[in-house]
This record gives C-alpha cells, structure tokens and sequence, in this order.
C-alpha cells in the first residue's frame, strides 16, 4: 500500500491540476524565453501573462493563458 501511494504521489506531483481559475503548474512545467513565459500542458506550450503562487502552490489564471482556442 505505502509503494502505491508514493507512485500515485509521483504521478499527480507532475500533473497539471485546475482549480477554479487556476492552473496549478509544477516548475519543470514553466519556460522563460526572452519574450514570453510559456508553460507545459500534456506537451504544448502555451504562452501566459503572469505566474503566481499561494498555499496550494505555483499557478497561472486560467482566464490568463494565451489560446482562445483552449482557455479562454
């Protein structure tokens, strides 16, 4: 049981999670190029206005990402 809660761990420790209007990021998930944050979801990179963090950890707003198409 303890083996299968460290995998589980490891697993959503590197998904993307939404909460509300947040998207919760993990830091490998987050590039800094010289015009643009871009962040990491399932192998696309989308570019986002800011980065945030609270209680629950690094996020973006939802509403913030850069792709109509996706979360806008």
């Amino acid at each position: 049981m303890k083996k299968l809660l460290v995998i589980a761990l490891a697993i959503f420790s590197t998904v993307t999670v939404f909460s509300n209007d947040k998207i919760y990021v993990s830091p490998a998930q987050v590039h800094i190029g010289t015009e643009a944050i871009l962040i990491n979801i399932e192998g696309s990179l989308y570019p986002v206005r800011g980065l945030f963090r609270d209680a629950q950890g690094l996020h973006v707003l939802a509403n913030e990402v850069i792709d109509q198409n996706t979360f806008s």
